[in-house]
């Protein structure tokens, strides 16, 4: 990819590329300039019913959970046959890991993969939240998500507990 101005081309593109991730950097040719009102094509965020893709750093980008369902895809790279995952408030307070659900069988490529967090045994409630889940060689991949689904309540949450 080029950047340019008025046909004149300021920088260009340095791409690291790693298992068919793309993450771009930019070379600027002009001293003294910088980035301002950036326009991109790329989607900004996913329609209703598809899998959020898993980043490897978090950034401001959050997935919407509108059915219960955490739907997210996972490109296994290495031979493990079970998805290791842990999910956290947004302040990193560990709520649920793989073992508070059933097993999830993963293969060699790309994996759809939906945890219902709806019912009492799994309730995230509403609000924001992280996933992290882990390789096999240990790599993290990340998801912010917003969950709307309020067909559950955390335990402790208008009962009358204190």
């Amino acid at each position: 990819f080029k950047l340019s101005q008025n046909g004149v081309q300021l920088g260009n593109t340095i791409s690291s590329y790693y298992f068919g991730r793309w993450k771009p950097s930019f070379l600027i040719r002009r001293p003294n300039t910088g980035f301002h009102t950036i326009l991109s094509n790329f989607p900004c965020s996913l329609p209703s019913g598809q899998f959020a893709h898993l980043k490897y750093e978090l950034d401001g980008y959050y997935h919407v959970m509108n059915n219960c369902n955490l739907d997210f895809v996972y490109t296994e790279e290495y031979n493990s046959s079970q998805l290791t995952f842990t999910i956290y408030t947004d302040d990193m307070i560990k709520l649920y890991d793989q073992t508070n659900f059933p097993v999830v069988p993963i293969s060699l490529g790309d994996n759809r993969v939906s945890l219902y967090v709806g019912d009492n045994a799994h309730c995230l409630g509403e609000g924001e939240f992280i996933l992290d889940v882990v390789n096999e060689k240990k790599e993290h991949f990340y998801l912010r998500i917003f969950n709307r689904c309020s067909s559950c309540a955390i335990q402790g949450e208008g009962d009358g507990d204190q």
